[in-house]
């Protein structure tokens, strides 16, 4: 079998549907599709229970690399497909596009074009300005934070893979998993972290232009918090817990700059409450 598509869903069945559709859509068959549904309901199953290109898992917790590791241990293909759950695949030739991709000598990583969509006051879905005349998928030199920017149109290697990522299995193996505690609470930063621990034994993640799809950016469920003091806890926690990992030397400078950064945001906002949150996260306190 050539591709394991793993998609973690959460609470967004319509979209989850439509995204197992375009992939039912393609013109490449040889594939699974895993699911790993963290939702109050069974969705999937009920709309394909006799699929056996579907291999589906309901799970009681809330955490998106915890799913994404279930799916590792289910996957049987050559490439590891990590989808999300609210994306649109327009193009029937994409999973063709992207084996050609791997086929390119030196590829064991691809990120596709991802080109964000959102709803406006109409609740019309429109596209985004493309950001062609920015660098993607870049470590940002002063504070060390992973920008991706994949709506571009330049290819070629890139310093981390976020998002919607394919890797070749013997990657995926040497890696082993995603770091659990990146997807607690809100997740961040845990396909970052997995893609720079695959970078360490040569893996290099590469950005295609040509292979893309639309990234719907629903506007509910998903592995994330609402709440504004719970969000600023964990987007400082993981970012923390990736600065010690991967830039260990720049952690002191990396935590004076965010608790700056955060004292600064709180006053704007006129939310002292909020720094508190954020501190604790920084300190890597429980919340």
């Amino acid at each position: 079998m050539k591709f394991s598509i793993i998609i973690p869903t959460l609470n967004r069945p319509e979209a989850v549907k439509n995204t197992i559709q375009n992939l039912f859509n393609q013109d490449f068959g040889d594939f699974e599709i895993i699911i790993i549904d963290q939702s109050s309901d069974e969705y999937v199953k009920k709309d394909w229970p006799n699929d056996r290109r579907i291999i589906y898992k309901h799970v009681e917790f809330r955490n998106v690399a915890r799913a994404k590791n279930i799916g590792i241990d289910k996957a049987k293909g050559e490439i590891i497909f990590f989808c999300d759950d609210d994306v649109h695949i327009a193009d029937p030739l994409f999973l063709t596009k992207m084996l050609t991709a791997f086929n390119e000598a030196g590829i064991d990583c691809v990120v596709p074009r991802i080109i964000p969509l959102r709803h406006n006051i109409l609740g019309v879905i429109r596209e985004r300005r493309i950001n062609s005349i920015k660098k993607c998928g870049y470590i940002r030199w002063f504070d060390r934070r992973p920008i991706s920017n994949w709506d571009n149109t330049a290819s070629g290697f890139v310093a981390h893979a976020a998002g919607v990522v394919a890797y070749r299995r013997q990657a995926v193996k040497a890696v082993k998993y995603f770091d659990e505690e990146f997807g607690k609470g809100h997740a961040y930063l845990e396909d970052t972290d997995f893609s720079l621990r695959a970078k360490s034994f040569g893996f290099r993640p590469y950005f295609f232009s040509k292979i893309y799809l639309y990234h719907l950016k629903m506007p509910t469920g998903g592995c994330r918090v609402f709440k504004k003091e719970s969000y600023r806890y964990w987007f400082c926690r993981n970012y923390r817990r990736y600065i010690k990992r991967h830039f260990p030397k720049f952690w002191p400078v990396a935590m004076v700059q965010q608790i700056l950064q955060e004292l600064l945001y709180s006053i704007l906002k006129g939310d002292p409450k909020t720094f508190k949150y954020s501190l604790k996260g920084i300190l890597g306190m429980r919340s």
